[in-house]
């Protein structure tokens, strides 16, 4: 009788039990049904999951170079260039069949035998640590196509909102949703890449307070990779390539509330069958959660048990959902420096303060080999309450340098703000000879704003504006003005700006309105300002009132001379 009653009070309380979160849960998508409670807080307002995409391909796997391949880097790099589509990749190269991949390392193997501990197979895309699987020996989610993975980071970023799932409550109820912060910073130095990654649990989708028991990986990933495929019979640009762990599997344990900070280094290796660029590597970070092994309807996942991701992030992610901007570098100018020295500079900004910035510059024909070079700094300094400075306000970087003789190739400038976001600028092409810098393309070369090549175009709106009616002539002088103002007021900032090797402009020779000769030779090596006006005009008398304003703090490094037409 007693064993009567006790069945049926467990059956009630159970029934109780399910009652109350159907009843305490709010209705979502699919008929799911979110639970939440006070002790373990539904995620706040604005909360974004982003999914994880693992890839295993092979630059000699026939299936993978047939579609997948080139389907998932399309994929990954439309996360990558736009972080309000939340979701991070990560690329292995496998040699699954043989063949040759020079990116496929013992650690990419091995994280394919963790999805695939027995027969492995490529292509195979494991979304959130396999929560839904692609491809594979079993393809249990579909074949790897660019549909099929838009689908399946979909499908993992609605499991931030899935509660009871009435076709399988138990798994829900065993395996409830946690919600994590996540917040990553990339730094560095030479040879070394430094990751920072705070974990913040906010608690889970379950109706009893449960903690985190987690595993965090730090993925250090390379863009813009070229390397070899048995299959194209060529070169092939490789993004996202998994390089090695800043952080491998540290386990955390917090409480609802709580946050730990994880900090590891990866050393670049030295000798690799494909170099390693340091400007090109970003820091992908996951969190798996250990007591979650479930799977979408238990059937499209990894049959594996391993652990399923429930957060990811990268640096530029993390500028993303915390508001702010990533760096910026503009305003590149290569000229010559010092002693015959190669002199880069650049204009940097950024909300959080510029902490560091370097130079690459390809050393060798191969363009893959870099060198690194800390710049200077100048600026504004911003500092602490307690008065320690970390870092500086929107200013210049430069740095000078003796490349080697008949030095030709690839530059690029990599800025990192005060919360451990860095941006990459454009790739400057340069050729640098005896005299100074011979040639330069995709920069701003210190030819940008000498004074032969200014004079020469002015020289030429001069003779049409003589052509043409007051009122048009007025227009060319405004704009000719204000062009001139800008070139003139950035030549008088960047002092390296006028460097040898450019060409030149005829040389001519004008007469003031004191009677005296200025000629173009005599002004070698200043800054030029050539107003062209006319006196019949309105508006070229408010340029001139500018360049009135301008003098007194230009004239040590600016000659303003302005031609009436």
């Amino acid at each position: 009788m007693k064993k009567k009653a006790s069945g049926r009070l467990f059956l009630f309380a159970s029934t109780f039990f399910l009652f109350l979160s159907l009843l305490l849960g709010t209705v979502e998508g699919g008929g799911a049904v979110g639970v939440r409670d006070g002790a373990s807080p539904a995620p706040p307002e604005g909360y974004v999951h982003r999914p994880i995409v693992e890839f295993f391909t092979g630059l000699s796997c026939t299936s993978c170079m047939g579609g997948p391949h080139q389907d998932m880097e399309r994929l990954l790099m439309e996360g990558y260039r736009d972080p309000s589509q939340p979701y991070t990749g990560v690329v292995f190269h496998e040699l699954n069949g043989g063949g040759v991949d020079d990116l496929a390392t013992d650690e990419s193997r091995e994280r394919m035998r963790h999805y695939q501990p027995g027969i492995s197979g490529t292509p195979d895309a494991e979304f959130d640590g396999g929560y839904i699987e692609l491809g594979g020996m079993t393809a249990p989610g579909g074949a790897v196509t660019y549909e099929n993975g838009k689908e399946a980071i979909q499908r993992c970023k609605e499991r931030e909102d899935a509660g009871i799932n009435p076709r399988h409550p138990l798994q829900n109820l065993r395996n409830p949703f946690k919600y994590v912060n996540l917040k990553v910073k990339q730094f560095y130095e030479p040879g070394v890449i430094t990751a920072m990654v705070e974990v913040e649990y906010i608690g889970s989708s379950s109706l009893v307070p449960t903690s985190l028991n987690a595993e965090v990986y730090a993925f250090v990933t390379e863009m813009d990779v070229t390397a070899y495929s048995l299959v194209e019979e060529g070169p092939v640009v490789n993004n996202f390539v998994f390089r090695g762990y800043a952080i491998k599997g540290v386990t955390v344990t917090l409480s609802p509330g709580e946050s730990k900070t994880l900090v590891g280094e990866w050393r670049i290796p030295s000798r690799l069958p494909v170099p390693v660029k340091p400007q090109d590597l970003v820091v992908v970070a996951a969190v798996y959660d250990l007591d979650d092994t479930s799977s979408e309807y238990m059937d499209s996942g990894n049959m594996a048990a391993v652990p399923r991701a429930i957060q990811s992030s990268n640096p530029i992610a993390t500028a993303y959902d915390g508001g702010w901007s990533p760096p910026e570098v503009r305003n590149i100018v290569v000229g010559k420096g010092k002693g015959g020295k190669l002199r880069v500079e650049a204009y940097l900004d950024s909300e959080k303060g510029i902490t560091s910035a370097y130079l690459f510059y390809s050393r060798d024909s191969t363009q893959v080999n870099f060198t690194a070079l800390k710049m200077n700094l100048t600026g504004e300094e911003i500092c602490d309450d307690s008065g320690v400075c970390y870092a500086y306000g929107p200013g210049t970087a430069y740095v000078e340098f003796s490349p080697p003789e008949g030095w030709g190739g690839r530059m690029v400038i990599v800025a990192y703000d005060s919360e451990g976001v860095p941006v990459c600028s454009e790739y400057i092409n340069a050729t640098a000879s005896p005299g100074g810098v011979k040639e330069v393309s995709g920069g701003i070369s210190s030819a940008s704003y000498t004074y032969g090549g200014v004079v020469l175009i002015l020289l030429g709106l001069a003779l049409l504006a003589g052509k043409l009616t007051s009122r048009i002539k007025a227009a060319w002088s405004m704009w000719v003005a204000l062009l001139l103002l800008a070139g003139g007021v950035a030549a008088a900032v960047y002092p390296s700006i006028g460097g040898e090797g450019t060409s030149k402009a005829p040389d001519f020779t004008v007469e003031t309105t004191e009677r005296e000769s200025i000629s173009l030779q005599d002004l070698k090596g200043k800054v030029v300002l050539l107003d062209v006006m006319s006196t019949t005009c309105s508006g070229c008398e408010e340029v001139l009132q500018i360049m009135e304003s301008l003098y007194p703090d230009y004239k040590d490094d600016v000659v303003f001379i302005s031609v009436s037409v």
